[in-house]
């Protein structure tokens, strides 16, 4: 088995632990579902593996320096 170098990025610890749960979720369900089956799946296993995930977060959308508009990253 190859060894994964050792990454010295911040938060690789976080990234890696929500990387790990997002492909267990996408084992677990298989393919064919809605995004919000999806997204309350994951937000359950993040849960599950001790991180406290947050839906209905406003996300600004830049565009060459510039907010063009919001997006709500919900799970309803």
């Amino acid at each position: 088995m190859l060894e994964r170098p050792i990454c010295t990025l911040p938060h690789a610890a976080l990234t890696d632990k929500i990387l790990k749960t997002f492909f267990e979720v996408a084992r677990e369900l298989g393919y064919g579902f809605s995004e919000k089956v999806c997204v309350r799946a994951l937000a359950i296993a993040l849960a599950d593996a001790g991180l406290e995930p947050a839906t209905g977060v406003p996300l600004f959308v830049p565009y060459r320096g510039q907010i063009i508009g919001d997006f709500y990253a919900t799970s309803s």
